[in-house]
């Protein structure tokens, strides 16, 4: 799901941000309930931890053959809570 409008997917500008709404939405449709986990566990407890050992082995499979998108724990769950927040208010 894009949110998106289409002009965008042409402007190189915004690669690394349209590039993180794919991987969300990858990792959403792959893993949904360590991405629900992640999103709402207090950040630094176990549960988050958890969550993000669930989702790292799926991030390879979610970035484009070629792409590079730099990621810590922080980043990753403000994509996450970006794609939730899409998901389910569209």
């Amino acid at each position: 799901m894009a949110w998106y409008s289409p002009d965008q997917a042409g402007d190189a500008r915004a690669a690394p941000s349209l590039i993180a709404n794919d991987l969300g939405f990858c990792l959403a449709r792959a893993d949904w309930p360590d991405v629900r986990s992640l999103v709402l566990a207090e950040e630094g407890t176990a549960e988050e931890k958890a969550a993000l050992r669930g989702l790292r082995p799926l991030i390879a499979g979610c970035i484009p053959p070629g792409q590079k998108l730099t990621l810590d724990a922080a980043r990753l769950r403000s994509i996450m809570i970006e794609t939730v927040y899409h998901a389910i208010s569209e």
